[in-house]
């Protein structure tokens, strides 16, 4: 992948979690093409987290039609982004639960 993808798509480059300094340097993942389209529309939807009292509940589907035809992903193609979007977004609850979990251990001692 280009190392200007990110910006090119107009997305925000991830940051690594656990990052403690400058120094450490993030390496972006290869995207595989046919998963272009999925890292793209969830990069768009990032801005459309529901939120509960311990953080993201799940994206707000709602939002996806729209931000699959400004992406203009290819009728085709829709369904399997859309189940792609859902791997993503239950992966990132599972970080977010992690991280969850960790911060309470933490003040627990």
């Amino acid at each position: 992948m280009p190392p200007d993808f990110f910006k090119s798509n107009g997305i925000e480059p991830p940051q690594p979690i656990n990052a403690h300094s400058d120094d450490e340097a993030w390496i972006a993942p290869e995207i595989w093409q046919d998963n272009a389209h999925i890292v793209r529309v969830f990069g768009a939807m990032q801005t459309q987290w529901r939120m509960g009292f311990a953080g993201p509940t799940g994206l707000d589907y709602s939002a996806l039609p729209v931000v699959v035809r400004m992406m203009r992903v290819p009728l085709d193609c829709r369904g399997d982004v859309f189940m792609g979007v859902r791997v993503m977004e239950l992966a990132t609850l599972g970080v977010y639960a992690d991280k969850r979990q960790l911060e309470n251990s933490k003040r627990r001692g």
